[in-house]
Formats: structure tokens, C-alpha cells, sequence
């Protein structure tokens, strides 16, 4: 990682890795060397998705990222997301690359922490090899996974869209927080702040369309810090409200099966 020093909120260069983001048999992509392998949602949610490698990549693995841990014993896999690129950089946004000095983002009563930290702070630890998943996850409105990121935006128009189908599902105690993406409370270390418009740019995996719906979105790895918010306002209406019960249509599950792959090791 490298920080760029002249500027008052500093650019990190991170290095993550690349997967292809969709679910595909391992017959149909034998020769990638690692793949994302999702577990049962019983699986402990910091362990939802496993990684395996060619065993002779581990080399290079460990060469890219030294933390890393690496298994030895292999293990089988019908299907998953097959790798693509060890290393891909990206970047935080700092000062003069894209920072908006303010950020809005709407809360309700149900989610955690007031709004203020993602539903898997303090449980979904984030990585190079998991980066991808956790952001393609946390970018589909569908996916109930819990995420350590937090979306926000410097737009009050998609606020209003947002407002619109918070109110029409019934959410309750919809608020609106200001806050500076600068000052006191904020480790810039610990709580990194992206562009979702230079992530799709770099990891890639989405059509045009879906790019530009993004424009002008953000996403906060860790917490607002509390000393940042300039304003918090409730956001009342005269609609009536209802229960709202799987708001979202849940994904279609596969059933179909074929050939295990078994010559790759877990990466942890």
C-alpha cells in the first residue's frame, strides 16, 4: 500500500483480487488457477466464502500478499467464482481524486447501529481475496449477506429516489445524516472511503447500464465517525406505511450438478 503525502486526506493504493462474478461450473473454467467458493448461510458469516488455489501458486500468493495464510490439504468444489487476476490495484478516494467534502446517506429503523456502521462491523473481516465478492454483494440490493461497507452519496436527487423507495416499503424513521468525509473521529487508515465508479472501472464484471447508476455513489469501509455528522433530520410522510415482508425477490437457486474439482488448496 502507498499513500500520496501532499494531499490532506491521503490516496491508498490497494491491491485486491480479481474474480469473475458470476457462478460457474468448474468444468467450464478448469484451468483457473483459484476460485470463490460460497458456503452454507449456516457458515459463520466471516467464513461465508472460501478460497482455493493451484498449489502451484502459492508461491506467487505469498510473494504478492506475505499475510496471507495458505492451506495445504485440498479440497473439492462443484462450482464457484473463478479467478482472473491475482493483483488489481485500487484506490481510496482522497483529496483532489474525487473526495466530496459531504456525504448523505438515509437510514431507518431497521438497520443496525443507527445507520452508522455496516451490519458486519465487527464480524465480516475484509481482505484481498474477499474484496470483490463482499463489494458485488454488497452493491445488489437482493443480497442479504452481511456487509462491511456502507453506501452513501453526494447527490440529494438519488437521496430523493432513495427516500421514494424507502417510504413506498415501509420503512420506518427514514433520516437523513450529513456528514464530512474529513476531521476529527475519522482514521482514514481504518475507515477507507471509495468511489464505486472507479471500483466498477477497476474489478469490472458490470454492463454499462449498471455503471452508470452508480454515478455519484460511494461506498465507507468501518463506521461514520459520530464527530462528523453536520446534521441528522427525519424524513416524515403522509403515505400510509405497511409491513414490509422480502421487499426483494430472493435470487433462483441452482440444483444442477457436475464434475468436482479437487487439486486446489484453501487460502484463508
Amino acid at each position: 500500500m502507498s499513500t500520496e503525502e501532499n494531499s490532506c486526506v491521503p490516496r491508498q493504493k490497494i491491491l485486491v483480487a480479481k474474480f469473475d462474478m458470476k457462478v460457474v461450473k468448474y468444468t467450464k473454467r478448469p484451468k483457473a488457477k483459484g476460485w470463490i467458493i460460497v458456503r452454507d448461510k449456516r457458515a459463520d458469516p466471516d467464513k461465508r466464502f472460501k478460497f482455493r488455489f493451484l498449489p502451484e501458486e502459492h508461491d506467487a500468493i505469498r510473494l504478492i500478499y506475505p499475510t496471507i495464510s495458505i492451506e495445504k490439504r485440498q479440497s473439492a468444489f462443484l462450482r464457484g467464482y473463478p479467478l482472473i487476476k491475482f493483483s488489481t490495484p485500487i484506490s481510496t478516494c482522497g483529496t483532489g481524486t474525487g473526495r466530496p467534502k459531504i456525504l448523505y446517506r438515509l437510514t431507518h429503523d431497521g438497520q443496525p447501529h443507527g445507520g452508522m456502521k455496516p451490519r458486519g462491523h465487527g464480524i465480516v473481516t475484509v481482505e484481498p481475496f474477499s474484496f470483490h465478492i463482499l463489494l458485488f454483494k454488497h452493491l445488489d440490493w437482493r443480497c442479504r449477506n452481511l456487509s462491511p461497507f456502507l453506501s452513501a452519496t453526494d447527490s440529494m436527487d438519488k437521496i430523493l429516489h432513495m427516500y421514494g423507495l424507502y417510504d413506498e416499503r415501509g420503512y420506518q424513521n427514514i433520516r437523513l445524516l450529513i456528514f464530512e468525509t474529513d476531521g476529527p473521529g475519522w482514521d482514514h487508515q481504518m475507515q477507507r472511503l471509495y468511489r464505486v465508479l472507479d471500483l466498477l472501472a477497476a474489478l469490472g464484471g458490470r454492463s454499462p447500464e449498471y455503471v452508470s447508476s452508480m454515478a455519484r455513489e460511494f461506498i465507507l469501509e468501518g463506521e461514520i465517525p459520530p464527530e462528523s455528522i453536520i446534521e441528522e433530520r427525519l424524513l416524515e410522510s403522509n403515505n400510509p406505511r405497511r409491513p414490509v415482508k422480502n421487499p426483494i425477490p430472493p435470487k433462483a437457486k441452482s440444483t444442477s450438478k457436475g464434475k468436482f474439482a479437487t487439486a486446489y488448496t484453501s487460502c484463508v
